[in-house]
């Protein structure tokens, strides 16, 4: 898969290049303000991993509560008005945060600044993410990968600042070390802030991004194109709008998979910190290497989509992250340097790379099936996927500090086992799915086969013209050649007659010689 590079992200829609350049600021930012160190530094100055729970609960929290309504504005109003108001709530929210990490404020100030980040987050998704499917034409899977590995990558950017301040400030679990690398994460967010006041509505594709339609491109064609196909059983992909049966089973499944997830995704930089005794810098590594990894699984999950299917894909990456997990909460733990912990880290990066790298297509599927009018509303639900995250960490720092953390790693792979199975029925609506019947396939067919007709006619009508050419000169030749044996002065009408017929008897004769 080749990526963009800069004469080709120059011919990209301007939303689409503000887009990618947004998720890699806004990612390298929130990877350093919001991650691991984080984390960490409220663990530090709180000592329990039940905080670190609440504080990224109340960010789902608000971020639910802000999302849905902004969902509906961003699909009745301006999205790019809606991506300014959330520019504003992200700087209020740096401003928060900023301040209570330089005067040492008391831990609820920590509280409202991340619910701050929580509205920012809320607002902008949304329509971000809809102005995006909005600029970019259906069959949109490539530019999800590139965009999801632009944000991958970016991601580690977070992790290998935070190696060299530590390596700098002492390989040590400091609140100072901590609070500084934080403030640096701050600091990198005003460029996002400022991209997200740049995108327009007016450069946004409007026809070329359409949804693609199960076995016809528009209902106007249905009846010209698919006459056979629509005198054929309605099947089962016929029962369910394939609109509203792929937005349901996505959106179930990640359901799910956001609670599961939620429950450890916080805690595992605090699992290497606390049972396995590894420094700052190695946890930081295991970080930065972390999207390295996702990004290369993303590039071959696409691959292996465009040819055993997308969902197909998603399905099997998704119980691989499964069989993984279980095997993590197996493996014992041991000291710093011992086989086990190279173990554990291991299967940690293989484990999220299969449990991340199908979501572009996942999420391709999902814009390529719901019509741009009601794309800020679907992508609200993302922002419920992302509360059930942040939701389920409260629970899981609970069970950490109550049950341990290899405990909560086996209860979350049977949630994420449970996150499965919603996904099935998608492979009956999707083009690339496994449904054979009514036009899910033969639409397709039919489309490509009067498509591939409408590309030969041309050949057709080039090689008849020729063919009309060489007959006219065949005809010709023998009447030139009939010019030399005949009279040219003929004396009377019958002559005339006699020499039309020999020529019409030298023309019948001739397909025959």
């Amino acid at each position: 898969m080749r990526f963009p590079g800069v004469q080709s992200f120059r011919k990209l829609n301007r939303n689409v290049q503000l887009g990618l350049s947004f998720t890699f600021f806004e990612t390298a930012s929130a990877s350093i303000r919001s991650g691991e160190i984080l984390s960490a530094y409220i663990y530090l100055i709180t000592k329990s991993n039940s905080f670190v729970g609440y504080v990224q609960g109340v960010n789902g929290i608000l971020q639910l509560a802000s999302a849905v309504p902004a969902g509906w504005v961003a699909d009745a109003w301006r999205r790019d008005y809606v991506l300014r108001g959330a520019a504003c709530i992200g700087a209020a929210a740096a401003i928060t945060l900023a301040a209570s990490l330089i005067f040492r404020w008391p831990i609820w100030t920590l509280f409202v600044a991340m619910s701050l980040l929580g509205l920012y987050r809320g607002f902008n998704n949304p329509s971000l993410e809809a102005i995006w499917a909005d600029s970019v034409a259906a069959g949109r899977s490539k530019l999800y990968t590139v965009k999801y590995v632009t944000q991958m990558m970016a991601s580690g950017t977070g992790p290998v600042l935070s190696i060299i301040m530590f390596q700098s400030l002492g390989d040590e679990w400091k609140v100072g070390a901590c609070r500084l690398v934080v403030l640096v994460g701050l600091s990198m967010f005003t460029v996002p802030l400022f991209i997200l006041c740049s995108f327009k509505d007016e450069h946004t594709l409007g026809q070329e991004s359409q949804p693609i339609r199960q076995g016809t491109p528009s209902p106007e064609q249905q009846e010209e194109e698919d006459k056979d196909v629509d005198r054929q059983a309605p099947g089962c992909c016929a029962m369910i709008s394939p609109s509203v049966a792929v937005a349901t089973a996505i959106t179930a499944s990640d359901l799910f998979g956001a609670l599961a997830s939620g429950m450890t995704i916080k805690f595992f930089p605090l699992f290497f910190m606390q049972e396995c005794l590894l420094q700052p810098v190695f946890v930081s590594a295991i970080s930065a290497v972390n999207p390295i990894s996702i990004s290369t699984f993303a590039v071959m999950a696409d691959r292996i989509g465009r040819r055993l299917g997308r969902v197909q894909t998603a399905l099997i990456t998704r119980a691989l992250d499964v069989v993984l997990l279980v095997a993590m909460a197996y493996v014992p733990v041991g000291h710093p340097m011992s086989w086990q912990t190279a173990a554990l880290v291991c299967i940690h990066i293989l484990r999220s790379s299969c449990a991340n790298c199908a979501r572009p297509l996942v999420r391709s599927v999902l814009m390529d099936h719901v019509p741009p009018r009601h794309r800020g509303k679907v992508n609200a639900l993302e922002s419920v996927r992302t509360f059930s995250w942040s939701g389920s960490a409260a629970l899981g720092g609970y069970l950490v500090e109550v049950y341990g953390f290899q405990h909560t790693f086996l209860l979350t792979a049977v949630l994420k086992a449970a996150g499965w199975f919603p996904l099935l029925p998608a492979l009956f609506y999707v083009t690339d799915g496994v449904c054979t019947c009514g036009s899910t396939r033969a639409g397709k067919h039919t489309r490509q086969a009067k498509l591939s007709s409408q590309q030969q006619q041309p050949d057709r009508l080039h090689a008849a013209e020729q063919g009309r050419s060489e007959a006219i000169e065949g005809i010709q030749q023998p009447l030139l050649q009939n010019g030399h044996h005949h009279s040219i002065h003929q004396q009377d009408g019958d002559s005339h007659v006699r020499n039309a017929a020999g020529v019409q008897h030298q023309d019948s004769e001739s397909p025959r010689s």
